[in-house]
C-alpha cells in the first residue's frame, strides 16, 4: 500500500462522502488522484475532519485561509471541494451560531470569486450553502440583509446562466449530470429569489431589474410568486427557466 492509499483509508467515510456528494464526483470537479497535489489534498481532508470534531472557530478560519492560499489561484475546483468539506463538516457542530455562520459564508464567497473557473456543479454546491443559511434563518435583518441580498442575488443569476449553456459543452461522460443540473437548478434559483425577496425589507424594483437583465423570460412569474408568498396565495405553474438564446 502506498502513502496516498494509506492516507485515503484513514479518512472517515462520512468526510469523503460529504466532500464528494456536496459537489459531484471528484473527477467531475477536476480533482484527480494522478497529480502531485493529491497527497496535500487528502492530508487537508484529514485536518478538516479533525477540526470538525475538536477545532475552534479560529481553527476553521485558519484552515479556510490555508486552502485559499494554496489552491484558489492554481486549482479553483480543488479549492471549492475543500471549502465545501470544511464548511459542511465543521459547521455541523455549531452553524446555529451567527459568528460561525458568517465565517462559513465568507469562505464560500471567497471561493465563488472564481466561479467562472469552476465546473457549474461546484458553483451550484457553493450557492446551496448560502441558500441553506437563508432557510435556517442564519441571515441578518433589516438593511444588513438588504445589502447581503443585493450582493448574493447576482451570484445565482451567474450560475443560472452557466447551467443553461448548451449541454454539449460538457464532457461526454458528464452530459447526464449537466442535463440534470440544467433541469433542476432553475427551480432552485427561483425558489431562492422568491424567499430572499419576500423577506423584509422588500425591494421589488431590484428584483425586477435583475430579472429583466438576466432572466426576462421568468420575470413576471418570479415577481408573481413573491407577491403570492407575501399574500399566502398558491403559485402558478412554473416556466422552464431556460435561457432564451436569442437574447444573448
Amino acid at each position: 500500500m502506498n502513502k496516498v492509499e494509506a492516507t485515503m483509508r484513514n479518512i472517515p467515510a462520512a468526510l469523503l462522502l460529504a466532500s464528494i456528494l456536496c459537489a459531484g464526483s471528484l473527477r467531475a470537479g477536476g480533482v484527480g488522484a494522478g497529480d502531485g497535489e493529491w497527497e496535500a489534498y487528502t492530508a487537508m481532508l484529514l485536518r478538516i475532519e479533525e477540526a470538525s470534531r475538536t477545532g475552534t472557530l479560529e481553527d476553521m478560519e485558519k484552515l479556510g485561509s490555508e486552502v485559499q492560499t494554496r489552491w484558489a489561484a492554481k486549482d479553483p475546483a480543488r479549492c471549492a471541494h475543500l471549502t465545501l468539506a470544511l464548511v459542511n463538516l465543521v459547521a455541523v457542530r455549531d452553524l446555529k451560531d451567527q459568528q460561525t455562520a458568517q465565517v462559513a459564508r465568507n469562505l464560500v464567497l471567497r471561493t465563488l470569486e472564481r466561479a467562472e473557473q469552476l465546473p457549474p456543479a461546484l458553483e451550484v454546491a457553493l450557492l446551496r450553502r448560502l441558500a441553506e443559511d437563508l432557510r435556517q434563518g442564519r441571515v441578518p435583518e433589516g438593511e444588513d440583509w438588504s445589502r447581503q441580498r443585493t450582493h448574493d442575488a447576482p451570484l445565482w443569476f451567474h450560475a443560472w446562466r452557466r447551467v443553461n449553456e448548451p449541454v454539449q459543452r460538457a464532457q461526454r461522460d458528464n452530459q447526464a449530470a449537466a442535463q440534470q443540473l440544467a433541469r433542476l437548478f432553475p427551480g432552485e434559483a427561483m425558489a431562492y429569489l422568491v424567499e430572499a425577496y419576500s423577506k423584509a425589507p422588500l425591494n421589488e424594483g431590484e428584483l425586477r431589474l435583475y430579472l429583466g437583465r438576466w432572466m426576462p423570460d421568468v420575470q413576471e412569474y418570479v415577481l408573481a410568486r413573491v407577491q403570492a408568498r407575501l399574500h399566502a396565495q398558491p403559485p402558478t405553474t412554473a416556466p422552464s427557466g431556460r435561457v432564451d438564446d436569442s437574447r444573448q
